[in-house]
This record gives structure tokens, C-alpha cells and sequence, in this order.
């Protein structure tokens, strides 16, 4: 049978393989194994097997109170060098910021020689990745990969290890990425990494139980010869073509099957319709061919932790997959990010701890961030010419280039995915996840210091800005006298905003002093 000819998968992913829509399951189940890479690597497979077996059976007990350091020295830089890495890593080289340097856990290189030449020509210079094969970055022993650590003295090292990869693959400019805390192991591409729950992944541990052939799903996509050979860009390259046909299908698809209901809609004498009934038809067609593919691709039937019950409703952790829109009630799943019938938007990751949001959240159940998009603007996007992407700024009307993501007349940036306005602080949209365009700057007119726009004060000289126009003020001023903004005054005991005319904080209590 040809590849391209068979159906749905004949057998599912191993159990410890979690494929996070980076590549197609289709085509890791069915057509890697045809792949003559993937084929070879079973040759070396069962011994670098025993080797990382035999190390995690001496090395359990103490990776359970390892640190992080303790957690590289005694499992992961072993398992890299059975991944065939020896000696053609680097650890922690600089990589330039404008925080000051950031430093991934490693740099991995085809060729010991590649690694020299860029340890004598280009240490501390972004130059230094331009041979590097793929970044990586290691945490201590089971540390979540998703979420920001609490307490620690770096702010950056706190945060989600899966933002901190994305970081390092823009930075140095790489496309893969190997993100591990030694129990799971996971591959992000610079293209999606942004998401940040897209990846693949495979919890090691559980692979080295028993041999099989399935650890070849750990060992061929984790080796040095993965990315040095193209194997990974290819198996990438693969599973978008694939997904590619098939979106282009079941849009064809989807269409004639509008048309159909629409007309079975309108000729049912039973319906009492005629073509005034137009929008309605429409409205209940689209509600109809939604809940049909949400039920194709739920698979009620067969698919292992999928909904059981037609109230469809997880019966692993309770979550609904349909909510009816709380403004005008129109029935969404639980990943929408807006309703299509009214606009409402809903935060689908939470801006603080970085998990993701269902159904209409209003707090974070992971660390109890309010989740509010209510009043939140969304730029137009419109076609010049109907090629040139173009947006609309909300606040302004400018147009300009949809790529840029900030308005070049009064710097409002938006999402360049889905279009919402961010907040100065939002690094990334808590409405679809990916990152922000970079904060707008401007020199502070006292000494020159970069600041983003919007700061009230600069943390160089320590002058008094108007936050509207960047202008010098004085320290008590409440109203810029350049372009007349109002400005807020804040108490020097706990950073409160406070009225210009409290005598005393209405927040901690403390008195002023008079001028």
C-alpha cells in the first residue's frame, strides 16, 4: 500500500511518547518507520538503551533531591553522550542580551571542530551559534516544564522553562530545541516555540522499563545524527505537507457540506423556510457542521481518554469541551478564543503563570490570576491589494504593517497573531499565546537611557518622565505641562496610586508630609 493511501493510524503513539502537534501523529505512527534514518538508528538503539538503564538504576536514588547542577552532572550529560553528543556540546556559552548575558545549558555541534572554531573565534558573540546544530536547556529532577518556579534571586531562571527555550531559539537564532529536566525530554522548532505547547516529548524513564522498538521514538529524534543528518526537518517537513493536503480537503469538504444542510434546510417543506430565513439558516447551519466535527474529532467511541459521555464532558479531569458564550449564548468549544457570533474575547493562557485557560474563565485555576479580556480593543486586519497584510490600529485608525505589531503615531502594540491591544507588561497575548512584537522605546531626555514608552520614571537618573510623552517633569507635577496629561502620584511607602489630595494613603495609612 503507498503511504500516502492509508487511512488513520493502524496503531496509536507509544504511552510515553506525547506528541504536542509538532509533528503529525499520523505520520509518526505510520510512515517514520519507513524512514531509512529511523530504520538504522535501530542498530545502535538497544545498546544506548542499556547504558541509560543501567545508569538511571544507579542513579534514582539520589535524582529525587538532586539539584539542578547534580541533575546534569549525574544523568543528563551522560545520556547525551549515549545520544552520541560527546564531546561536541558547549556548556552554558553567553548568549547576548540586552538584560545582560542569558546562558542555554548547551550548545550542540555536528563536529568537535565546529565547537573549537566557534570557542576561539566567537565566545560571548551571537556569531557563536551560526554552526550550532540546536540549543538546550536543563532543569533540576522533575521540575514542571510548564510553569514559573516561585522564590530564586533570577528573575529569567523563574520563569516557565518552556518561555525560556523559546528565548534562547530567538536568540541565537537556532531551529530546534531541547528542553529536559531528565524524566521528559522535549523537542520545540523555533516556528511554533512561541506557543509554547507545541513540542514533542517523551518521558525516558518510562521507556526504560522494558526494551522495544518504541524507545527508537526517544533515541532517533533525541540523537546528534537527528539534526545533523536533516532527519528532524524532515519528519517536520513531512507531517506539514501531510497536514496541508488534509487541510486543504476537509476545507473543500466542509464547504459542500454547508451547501448540502443549507439546501436540505431551506427545501424541508417541514421547516417552514423561505430565502428571507437566510441568516438563519447560516447560523444553525454553522452550529450544526461545528458540533459534527467536533464529534470526529472527540471519537467518542474508540479514543482513549476522550470524552465517554454525550454530555461531552472529560471524565479524566471534569473539563466541558462546549460553553455557551456568557454575553449572547452561542455554544463554543472550550478552546475558543472569541465568540464568532459576537466578539467576545476570552483569555486561552493566563499572563501570569503561563497555563492555558478553558471555557469562559475568569480566574486561572492553576494560580488564581483574574482572567479578564472585557473591554480589551482588537485591531482590524484588512489586505492591500489583497496581499499586503495591513492592520488598523484601534486607538489611532494608522494603518501600517501587521508585521510590526506596534503603530509607528502612538505605539500601541498589538497581537500580530490575533490582533488584541497588549499592556505595556504582556511579553506574550493571554488571548492566543503568542509573543508580543518588542515594547516601543525612547531615550529618557535627562541622560539617555533606553526606556520602554510609558515609564513614569527613568532607572538610570532617576528623573521624573511624563509617561504620555517621555518629557522631563517635575517630581510632584500631576499634570505635564508639554502635552497637558495627567499624571498620578504615588505613596513612597507602599508604591500605591494616591489623589492629589490625600493627606494621608488610603492603602497603608501613612501621612504625607506637606509641600
Amino acid at each position: 500500500m503507498a503511504p500516502d493511501d492509508r487511512g488513520h493510524p493502524a496503531e496509536a503513539l507509544p504511552a510515553a511518547v506525547n506528541n504536542q502537534g509538532l509533528f503529525s501523529d499520523f505520520y509518526l505512527t505510520e510512515l517514520v518507520r519507513d524512514d531509512e534514518f529511523f530504520q538504522n538508528s535501530a542498530k545502535d538503539a538497544e545498546l544506548a538503551w542499556l547504558v541509560m538503564k543501567s545508569l538511571y538504576n544507579k542513579m534514582k536514588s539520589q535524582l529525587t533531591t538532586a539539584n539542578e547542577a547534580q541533575t546534569e552532572q549525574i544523568f543528563i550529560r551522560p545520556v547525551l553522550d549515549a545520544l552520541g553528543h560527546k564531546d561536541s556540546y558547549a556548556v552554558q556559552p553567553d548568549v547576548p542580551s540586552a538584560e545582560g548575558a542569558r546562558r542555554p545549558d548547551y550548545a550542540f555541534f555536528a563536529l568537535v571542530e565546529d565547537l573549537e572554531e566557534a570557542e576561539a573565534a566567537a565566545k560571548g558573540k551571537t556569531e557563536y551559534f551560526a554552526k550550532a546544530l540546536a540549543v538546550g536547556d536543563a532543569k533540576a529532577w522533575d521540575r514542571s516544564l510548564d510553569h514559573k518556579r516561585k522564590g530564586g534571586r533570577d528573575a529569567f531562571d523563574n520563569t516557565a522553562p518552556s518561555y525560556q527555550i523559546d528565548y534562547y531559539l530567538r536568540a541565537t537564532d537556532r531551529k530546534w530545541g531541547i528542553l529536559t529536566n531528565g524524566r521528559r525530554w522535549r523537542l520545540y522548532h523555533r516556528d511554533s516555540s512561541y506557543r509554547m505547547n507545541v513540542f514533542y516529548e517523551v518521558e525516558l524513564v518510562a521507556m526504560l522499563e522494558q526494551y522495544s522498538d518504541d524507545f527508537l521514538y526517544f533515541f532517533a529524534f533525541f540523537r546528534k545524527e537527528a539534526l545533523a543528518t536533516g532527519f528532524l526537518d524532515r519528519v517536520l517537513s513531512s507531517s506539514r505537507n501531510y497536514a496541508a493536503r488534509l487541510g486543504d480537503e476537509l476545507k473543500d469538504n466542509v464547504y459542500e457540506a454547508l451547501r448540502l444542510l443549507a439546501e436540505g434546510l431551506l427545501t424541508c417543506r417541514d421547516n417552514n423556510l423561505d430565502p428571507q430565513d437566510l441568516d438563519q439558516i447560516r447560523a444553525n447551519t454553522f452550529v450544526l457542521i461545528y458540533r459534527i466535527l467536533f464529534l470526529f474529532y472527540a471519537d467518542l467511541s474508540t479514543r482513549p481518554g476522550r470524552p465517554t459521555t454525550m454530555d461531552l464532558t472529560v471524565a479524566a479531569c471534569g473539563l466541558a469541551l462546549l460553553f455557551n458564550c456568557p454575553q449572547c449564548g452561542f455554544e463554543l468549544m472550550a478552546s475558543a478564543a472569541a465568540c464568532p457570533d459576537c466578539g467576545r474575547s476570552f483569555m486561552r493562557v493566563c499572563p501570569n503563570c503561563g497555563e492555558r485557560a478553558f471555557g469562559p474563565a475568569v480566574r486561572c485555576e492553576h494560580c488564581g490570576h483574574e482572567l479578564h479580556l472585557e473591554g480589551r480593543q482588537v485591531a482590524s486586519f484588512v489586505d492591500v491589494a489583497g496581499v499586503l497584510p495591513m492592520v488598523i490600529c484601534p486607538a489611532c485608525e494608522t494603518k501600517y504593517a501587521r508585521s510590526q505589531g506596534v503603530c509607528p503615531e502612538c505605539k500601541t502594540r498589538i497581537c500580530t497573531q490575533c490582533g488584541l491591544v497588549l499592556e505595556i507588561d504582556e511579553t506574550h497575548c493571554p488571548r492566543c499565546g503568542a509573543e508580543g512584537p518588542p515594547l516601543p522605546t525612547f531615550e529618557c531626555p535627562v541622560c539617555g537611557a533606553t526606556l520602554p514608552v510609558g515609564s513614569g520614571e527613568c532607572t538610570s537618573c532617576g528623573a521624573a518622565l511624563c509617561p504620555n510623552c517621555g518629557g522631563a517633569v517635575e517630581e510632584d507635577a500631576v499634570e505635564c505641562f508639554r502635552c497637558g496629561a495627567k499624571i498620578g502620584l504615588y505613596c513612597p511607602e507602599c508604591g500605591q496610586e494616591v489623589g492629589e489630595n490625600d493627606v494621608r494613603c488610603p492603602h497603608c495609612g501613612v501621612e504625607f508630609e506637606e509641600a
